[in-house]
């Protein structure tokens, strides 16, 4: 995922950084009589890049970013 930078404020004064994201998830299938199980697991922002989780435009005293988290796991499973 890439993400170019952008501004943040009417003004154009403040602006968010450009940062790439690298994610990675691995899942197979799996049939049990009627039920299928898809478990999985993902391995998000792998490169640990810095970057704005989200950002409130235009917010008072400068206060626009909010940091995502940085390299993380988890897995999962779906039944259905």
């Amino acid at each position: 995922l890439l993400v170019d930078d952008y501004f943040v404020d009417d003004a154009n004064r403040a602006d968010s950084r450009a940062y790439q994201l690298l994610n990675l998830r691995l899942g197979w299938q799996r049939r049990w009589g009627d039920w299928t199980l898809s478990p999985f697991v993902a391995l998000n922002n792998l490169t640990d890049a810095d970057y704005d989780g989200t950002v409130r435009l235009n917010a008072l005293n400068g206060r626009f970013y909010e940091p995502a988290p940085g390299f993380h796991l988890f897995a999962g499973v779906s039944a259905e």
